[in-house]
């Protein structure tokens, strides 16, 4: 990739060749040994400062801004949630932007100059299984290499009531910090309490309410019955089909 690309300037494997490649051309060209090392050993400093500082963090105009994307704002993630281009007249063009601030989940509008810099953050989507909770943390470890990391219930939000052992997901980090959790399109889980079905009537064809095993109420068809599993989609609380 081109050295002067983001991706490059972000990679640390890259940086690290590009460093290693300018220390053998000083030390070919001047043949001074001690001026290559303390290269190798400055370049080693500043790599290791874009690592932790700035984590897969670059700029851009705010007319680059789209739906989707993360941008550094307040020193905060946020989600563009709505982008929209405006020319009132003979004004400015500006940017209006909808954000939503990942860690504390709020949202708000806010506008841009057209011309404006702004800073694009790079989110990183690991696959991850969750183990146990302690208490208000919940703790989950990546499926590749082993690593483990607790989120607390408040920032899963309506995703802890979800968690159960070995259940997979997917969790986006900002260097190191996790962000958010999606969840799975469907999970399985037991009826714990519903009403009997009632054979007849009018009413036998109408959905009924079921408490599952992790508490969550869901409307269920009036044949669903207590210890039977179903499917359901945790995004909306809705039933999907009984498993058999």
């Amino acid at each position: 990739m081109p050295f002067n690309s983001p991706e490059c300037f972000f990679s640390a494997s890259c940086t690290r060749h590009t460093v290693a490649h300018v220390a053998q051309l000083v030390e070919h060209v001047i043949g001074n040994d001690e001026v290559t090392s303390s290269i190798l050993v400055v370049s080693s400093i500043f790599i290791c400062s874009i690592q932790t500082e700035s984590p897969g963090i670059f700029r851009m105009n705010a007319n680059e801004i789209r739906k989707g994307m993360v941008l550094l704002y307040n020193n905060d993630p946020h989600s563009v949630m709505e982008s929209h281009h405006r020319t009132p007249g003979n004004l400015r063009a500006f940017v209006q932007v909808r954000l939503r601030n990942l860690r504390s989940g709020n949202s708000f509008e806010t506008r841009f100059s057209s011309t404006e810099s702004v800073e694009r953050a790079t989110l990183e989507r690991h696959d991850m299984e969750f183990l146990y909770r302690d208490e208000d943390l919940y703790h989950f470890m990546n499926t590749e290499d082993y690593e483990q990391v607790a989120i607390n219930g408040d920032a899963l939000g309506t995703a802890a009531k979800y968690m159960q052992e070995g259940l997979k997901v997917q969790i986006e980090f900002y260097g190191t910090e996790p962000i958010s959790v999606d969840l799975p399109g469907s999970i399985v889980l037991e009826v714990a309490e519903t009403e009997p079905e009632v054979k007849g009537g009018t009413a036998s064809n109408s959905p009924k309410p079921a408490k599952l095993s992790n508490g969550v109420l869901v409307m269920v068809p009036p044949f669903i019955k207590q210890g039977e599993k179903i499917r359901i989609n945790p995004s909306e609380d809705k039933y999907l089909e009984r498993v058999k």
